[in-house]
């Protein structure tokens, strides 16, 4: 049998995600704000065959630090009908690669012989289990990646993706997401790494994309008169992402919060509407223009950790290291919390901060609210020499 396949040469690229606002209180039906976080992760995808060659190979899979992986024709029609997390390093190869198949079969009208000779080779900037999406991005590209094939026969769209496109790219990552973290699943990771951006997010409704909007009336703040002369692009941040190296199980987390709502709920359910405050706050001034008074934004972050620690879902190095100001005082958790990530935002003068960040693995300046899903063509030859 000889390959009439096409020749396919292109890389796939999608964000992080970090929850800017809201954390423990989008459980308890309040608002939450989600941003696009620019470390990537990054598909690359190769027909390893030549025209007129003989004997097809499977797919192939390569991952960072694993061997590679060949899936057949069978491999890619089985079913997946149960949650297919592994929490054990060694099995996030075959977590992956059950993510690969749940997601082709979103994609009923393309055929698995389409996938024949293709080699994927998937790198990430983002640390795994994190609570920085790095399943959802995994799943958006993989969703990505069917819809070119599927619609496109593996070439780049020529004017970008459409809106249907990215529809059915998002619809198929959540069917992935819900595979990894239960039919639970809020669907807010996967749309904000689809689209990139700001996403204001309650439980039980569509989210909500944060939309600049262009105005010459003065900007809303929290009430300081001066604010507007100290007002800059939210885009134009820099933002620090640090790494605690604790892992995180949110469900604990969770149920220490519930714990404390079941003995004072009006306490608990007054700090949650304190934390939806927040939320409007930081959602009224920013849809103004997109800019942001620094001062004030440091303010809610600060705020929000506190009220965060107040519910007991920091951790004792977290709060160590903010003590000792090892992080910047405009710090605070983010995701569950337990352990996890922290997000701070960077002053001009913090300087020790961005030369730490050069010579450490658990740090990572960062810009919020950049693009989604990007798509780029790559010679064969380029492609071929990744993994």
């Amino acid at each position: 049998m000889t390959n009439d396949f096409p020749d396919v040469a292109f890389t796939l690229s999608a964000p992080g995600k970090v929850i800017l606002f809201g954390e423990h209180a989008v459980v308890y039906h309040k608002k939450a704000i989600a941003a696009s976080l620019q470390l990537r992760t990054t598909l690359h995808v190769v027909r390893t065959l030549s025209s007129g060659e003989t004997c097809p190979q499977p797919l192939t899979l390569h991952l960072t630090h694993h061997d590679p992986l060949h899936l057949s024709t069978s491999d890619l029609t089985r079913p997946i009908t149960r949650p297919i997390t592994s929490h054990s390093t060694q099995d996030m190869s075959t977590t992956i690669t059950n993510l690969l198949i749940a997601i082709f079969h979103q994609f009923p009208t393309l055929s698995p012989s389409s996938l024949t000779g293709l080699k994927f080779t998937l790198t990430s900037e983002l640390p795994m289990a994190s609570g920085l999406g790095s399943s959802a991005a995994v799943a958006v590209l993989f969703a990505g990646c069917m819809c070119m094939l599927d619609t496109y026969n593996g070439f780049p769209p020529v004017d970008g993706w459409s809106q249907g496109d990215l529809d059915t790219i998002n619809a198929a990552a959540f069917e992935g997401e819900k595979l990894i973290h239960g039919p639970g699943a809020s669907g807010m990771d996967n749309t904000i790494v689809t689209f990139g951006g700001l996403v204001e997010y309650q439980k039980g409704s569509p989210p909500t994309f944060l939309t600049p909007s262009s105005s010459s009336s003065p900007s809303p703040s929290l009430g300081n008169t001066n604010a507007s002369q100290d007002m800059i692009p939210f885009s134009s941040l820099q933002w620090l992402i640090w790494d605690s190296g604790v892992a995180k199980n949110t469900a604990v987390q969770i149920g220490k919060v519930k714990e404390m709502y079941d003995m004072i709920p009006n306490v608990v359910n007054g700090i949650m509407d304190t934390i939806e405050g927040i939320v409007n706050t930081f959602s009224k001034t920013y849809s103004h223009e997109g800019m942001i008074c620094v001062k004030e934004l440091e303010m809610l972050i600060r705020v929000n950790h506190s009220l965060l620690k107040t519910l007991n879902v920091s951790h004792p190095i977290i709060d160590t290291k903010l003590a000792r100001d090892d992080l910047p005082s405009a710090t605070k958790i983010t995701g569950g919390g337990g352990g996890g990530c922290t997000l701070s935002l960077l002053a001009p003068e913090s300087s020790i901060f961005y030369e730490k960040a050069r010579t450490s693995n658990d740090l990572h300046v960062v810009t919020l609210g950049g693009p989604g899903l990007q798509v780029s063509e790559m010679t064969r030859d380029a492609c071929l020499n990744l993994g």
